[in-house]
């Protein structure tokens, strides 16, 4: 139970924190509801053929016994197909019923599953705990029979007092009006009981809820305690982030020295391309930066070598549409082309000192 300072709602994380340990509010109620509702409607859909086939079956081994036609094969044939009628109808009726008490639990929990429910919890067994325990799960279900035992005491009473003409009408009909008349009773009475159950249930469930949130609130402290964690946690994977940042940058920084040529803004963005003459891709962005990133790629470029091309419009153009590591788009080969051109030229006459040109 929360104590008495706990009284803020509880955060996401607590949440799935709780849903991890598997502690989902489930209502039984409402879980057995629907398994009794599964049961109403394949009894209403299938037990009147279900009875029926087993009627015929049995009815024609007894006449067979009768006339003495019934050998040893063919009470094994009849056996079997009594059990295939009889208990393979059962069978995949428990199936439907497993089913959807498996289906409803998973939606109810919002499909929360949890391994740690798996393993056994030897706490569970200590009798001093299920001592203590045992007055307040007693007193729950005690009020829960105060409440529903009269209620369906009365459902009955009502059920009976409506139909109280047919009940004494049964004796003066025949034996098959009887049991339709009946049959027809116990099916209505069974599926005012599975809404009876199906409401209970829900009731439940939203008690349910309740007091899982109940359960799960906290103090102001300890939302506080968890923000602080929080944004501790957010700090480190911003301090990570920015690390990655500047590891990527210095690789950036070291490709520019294998670089073809470094085109500029002059100033405000630089972008460095790779054009390799014996390969058939197109020339590569291996770095690129504005302001003073750009400042340093070109003093890398400067000391490397590298030919510096003042050209802003491809300079912006390249920044803007092009990511390290990515080939230049189609529109700008053209403008590429001429660059390198002119540089290899001019390359010729200084191949071994930095080239600054305008272009």
């Amino acid at each position: 139970m929360p104590e008495s300072n706990q009284t803020e709602k509880p955060t996401q994380r607590r949440i799935r924190k709780a849903r991890e340990k598997g502690d989902f509010p489930v209502s039984r109620h409402l879980l057995g509801g629907l398994q009794f509702l599964m049961a109403v409607t394949l009894i209403s859909a299938f037990f009147t053929q279900w009875a029926m086939g087993i009627a015929q079956l049995m009815l024609a081994m007894f006449r067979r016994a009768a006339t003495g036609e019934l050998n040893a094969s063919e009470l094994i044939y009849l056996a079997r197909e009594s059990l295939i009628r009889g208990v393979g109808g059962l069978a995949v009726a428990g199936l439907a019923i497993v089913a959807v008490v498996m289906l409803s639990q998973m939606l109810v929990t919002s499909f929360g599953v949890s391994v740690s429910k798996l393993t056994p919890d030897f706490n569970k067994l200590n009798p001093v705990s299920k001592i203590k325990n045992m007055a307040s799960a007693n007193l729950i279900t005690f009020s829960q029979a105060v409440l529903l035992i009269p209620l369906f005491l009365y459902l009955t009473f009502r059920i009976s007092l409506q139909n109280l003409d047919l009940y004494l009408s049964l004796p003066h009909i025949s034996i098959t009006s009887a049991v339709f008349a009946a049959g027809s009773l116990i099916d209505s009475l069974l599926w005012k009981a599975a809404a009876a159950f199906l409401i209970l249930g829900l009731i439940d469930l939203a008690w349910e809820r309740r007091r899982f949130t109940r359960n799960l609130r906290m103090s102001k402290q300890e939302i506080k305690q968890e923000t602080k964690d929080t944004e501790g946690n957010l700090e480190m994977k911003g301090r990570i982030k920015r690390l990655m940042r500047a590891r990527g940058r210095h690789r950036m920084l070291q490709d520019v020295k294998n670089a073809t040529a470094v085109i500029v803004n002059p100033t405000h963005y630089a972008v460095a391309i790779l054009y390799e003459t014996d390969s058939r891709r197109a020339p590569l962005v291996v770095a690129k930066g504005k302001n003073n990133l750009a400042l340093r790629i070109r003093a890398m470029a400067s000391d490397s070598g590298i030919p510096v091309v003042e050209n802003p419009p491809l300079a912006r153009g390249l920044y803007d549409s092009v990511q390290v590591g990515q080939e230049i788009p189609v529109q700008l080969y053209r403008a590429v082309a001429e660059v390198l051109a002119h540089i290899y030229k001019l390359m010729n006459s200084y191949r071994h000192r930095p080239t600054h040109i305008g272009l």
